[in-house]
């Protein structure tokens, strides 16, 4: 899920994954076209957006910087338009280099423990004094600083799901799920006892390695397209493999 958060964890907006090649327009990769849909209705407002590297790319950077909106967050090595001198120069600790673009953006490297690449279209590459919390005297790009003040949202937000995961059975979540069933077709769920004609996704069990063993989308199949999932319907017939978006109900809507 790609979520958008306040910096003490208040959701804004959430995006489910819907597959590769899927949330993309013809001038936005899909990454870009995430940030912009998620951003939806904030932008031209001077905002300052935290992201992590997964996200951030000088393009985007430059494409919100022009719909006022401030970016900063860790990036890549291999994004597109990165300096190369930054890229390629091999730092001892402590030491730090940076490179701005013609409309302001920087990209900078500082070496910690590791090698830390930054961009920033809205703090210069300066270095701060910063008190760790075992009373430690540190100094640290402002990008940086900020960066870790600013990214809490999205782990308090984790955290408070971590209590409340939706794949264990509670009765928290059977009272959700009665609530949101409309009144005409409310049914009872019994805790003890499954009723056998209800048909509900379920994870493929992950490998020696922890990885997901992925099945074959059996609608998509149908239809001449190759697609891999890591849901299945548990209940159907030799169980099978089933996108989570349309395919799950359209399968169930033929059989």
């Amino acid at each position: 899920m790609y979520m958008l958060t306040e910096p003490w964890g208040l959701i804004h907006r959430i995006m489910v994954y819907s597959g590769q090649g899927q949330d993309v327009s013809e001038d936005s990769t899909h990454t870009e076209f995430v940030v912009e849909k998620l951003m939806d209705g904030l932008l031209y407002k001077g905002r300052s957006l935290f992201m992590d590297n997964f996200y951030n790319s000088v393009q985007l950077s430059r494409k919100l910087l022009s719909k006022k909106t401030y970016v900063t967050g860790t990036l890549r090595s291999n994004r597109k338009n990165n300096p190369k001198d930054v890229i390629e120069k091999k730092l001892k600790k402590g030491e730090s280099i940076c490179r701005y673009t013609n409309d302001g953006i920087c990209v900078a490297k500082w070496r910690d423990k590791r090698d830390v690449l930054m961009i920033s279209s809205e703090f210069p590459h300066e270095m701060n004094e910063i008190t760790t919390k075992k009373k430690e005297v540190k100094i640290k790009p402002i990008s940086v600083k900020k960066y870790n003040e600013n990214m809490s949202g999205v782990d308090r937000q984790d955290q408070m799901s971590a209590y409340y995961p939706f794949e264990r059975k509670t009765l928290r979540w059977l009272s959700v799920i009665q609530g949101l069933l409309p009144k005409q077709q409310n049914i009872q769920i019994n805790t003890k006892k499954r009723n056998s004609e209800t048909h509900l996704p379920k994870k493929v069990p992950k490998n020696n390695k922890k990885r997901y063993m992925y099945k074959r989308c059996k609608y998509c199949y149908a239809q001449g397209i190759r697609k891999d999932t890591i849901y299945f319907c548990n209940e159907c017939q030799d169980q099978p493999g089933l996108c989570l978006d349309s395919c799950f109900v359209d399968f169930h809507k033929s059989i």
